[in-house]
């Protein structure tokens, strides 16, 4: 049987519904403590599937589509929203929200602004 590298065992022509790769992320310029990079998307992909504990970001879709999923655990408003976003609008994601941006037909590109704030180098995974 022929295998793709790209699906592991299965038959060539048989191609998950999401291919899960590690989107393109760029960092554009540092001014202060924020940061600001362009995020590209494949289709059929997603970029974040994680929360940061202290750092806050700003996200604007400049081109494609976006299905955001966010997971908040705040007491009693506790939940998961899924939104769907269009070139030219953008969310506002504070710490401790966790957050996926997923693409179906189409690639992506995001801007995304974030605080530089070294108790939170890294971002925490979750399952989403």
């Amino acid at each position: 049987m022929n295998t793709s590298p790209n699906t592991g065992n299965k038959p060539r022509g048989v191609r998950p519904k999401f291919f899960v790769a590690e989107p393109r992320r760029t960092l554009l310029a540092v001014s202060g403590d924020k940061e600001c990079y362009c995020v590209v998307i494949s289709p059929n992909s997603y970029a974040g599937g994680h929360f940061h504990e202290h750092k806050t970001e700003q996200v604007f879709v400049v081109s494609g589509t976006v299905r955001l999923t966010i997971e908040h655990d705040r007491g009693e408003s506790r939940g998961v929203e899924h939104v769907t976003m269009q070139a030219g609008q953008g969310v506002f994601i504070r710490p401790m929200i966790a957050h996926k941006f997923v693409t179906e037909n189409e690639s992506a590109v995001l801007l995304v602004t974030a605080d530089m704030d070294e108790k939170d180098a890294g971002t925490t995974a979750v399952r989403m």
